[in-house]
């Protein structure tokens, strides 16, 4: 089990030398720091100088908070959906991850 989030996040993103034997506990804990961390760095560009591409990682960022917001909940139900398809624009995106089947659903608007 890995003794701080910093180490647990990169057990996560790259594999470790020895594979843990058990599942962290605070899973939800690590992702939402990895999502923090996403986020931050997606800010992080938005706001480089002279970058046309600001409003493209706005739009990352913001997606992304959405994702996050649902995700706290653990549960994504009709109005929580319908209150996040509401935001959408034509440059968002939705990402929903599903626990228990290991995978993401992207939803985007189409063109």
């Amino acid at each position: 089990m890995a003794s701080s989030i910093d180490e647990a996040l990169l057990n996560h993103l790259a594999l470790p030398v020895r594979l843990p034997q058990v599942q962290d506990r605070s899973i939800e804990n690590l992702e939402a720091a990895l999502t923090d961390r996403i986020v931050f760095a997606a800010k992080q560009m938005r706001d480089l100088p002279d970058n046309p591409s600001s409003r493209t990682w706005e739009s990352i960022r913001e997606s992304l908070e959405t994702g996050k917001s649902l995700a706290v909940s653990h549960r994504f139900n009709k109005f929580s959906l319908l209150a996040a398809l509401r935001q959408f624009t034509r440059n968002n995106f939705l990402v929903l991850h599903l626990r228990n089947q290991n995978a993401a659903v992207f939803i985007y608007p189409s063109s």
